[in-house]
């Protein structure tokens, strides 16, 4: 069957992780929690922005492309 999943780091869904997912989003997520509300820079998906999520997410994943068939 079909086999589908999501690269880490894309916070704003364009396909691409790049700088606009880390300026535009992590950075103004950075230091909140999940808890139900609409973050997208929660890359571990532990409940918490921080530094952990750019930089063993967003950091090793940036350039990277997606796409869906």
């Amino acid at each position: 069957g079909d086999i589908r999943f999501l690269i880490a780091g894309d916070a704003n869904g364009d396909g691409t992780i790049d700088e606009a997912d880390k300026v535009q989003l992590w950075r103004i997520q950075n230091g909140t929690s999940a808890n139900g509300n609409s973050t997208t820079a929660d890359f571990n998906l532990d409940g918490v922005i921080n530094v952990l999520d750019k930089n063993e997410y967003w950091r090793v994943n940036e350039g990277k492309v997606s796409q869906n068939p």
